[in-house]
């Protein structure tokens, strides 16, 4: 009798990340959890490239990659940078109760540890301006706060 490989348990949660590059070049990452969906206002025409990478508590990804070609019916009237924050939060206000505050520090570190119901956008979480969601904004959204009290 041959022994029978052990089945691997099925992944129990799932993270989606998000990046976006414009025709300019510049780039656009978000991450979040699987119930979420993402928003992006093109602000010129062109061909924009879209990754999109899903990755399982297993560490298991899964990604795909694809074109989205913008004109000018696409383009807002009011064109929108996507590096600033969303209408009526301000860049560190990651749980968007208004207050920038240590409670936003302790959910962008959950968020970053990817637990279930914590989502944060590039715009709000990126504090420190580096085109990434890392410990760094984790550090520096607790100085800020730190150095506001």
């Amino acid at each position: 009798m041959s022994p029978q490989a052990a089945a691997r348990p099925a992944p129990t949660s799932f993270s989606i990340k998000y990046e976006i590059e414009d025709p300019s070049g510049s780039k656009n990452t978000a991450y979040y959890t699987l119930n979420a969906s993402y928003t992006y206002n093109f602000n010129r025409e062109g061909d924009y490239k879209v990754k999109v990478t899903v990755q399982a508590s297993d560490n298991s990804e899964a990604s795909k990659s694809f074109t989205v070609k913008a004109t000018g019916s696409d383009i807002p009237t009011e064109p929108t940078d996507p590096t600033q924050p969303q209408p009526g939060y301000q860049v560190g206000d990651v749980n968007k109760d208004g207050v920038i505050d240590i409670k936003d520090a302790t959910y962008l570190s959950l968020a970053l540890a990817q637990k279930t119901g914590y989502t944060v956008t590039l715009e709000l979480g990126d504090v420190n301006k580096d085109g990434y969601l890392n410990a760094r904004d984790v550090t520096a959204l607790q100085r800020y706060v730190a150095d506001k009290s």
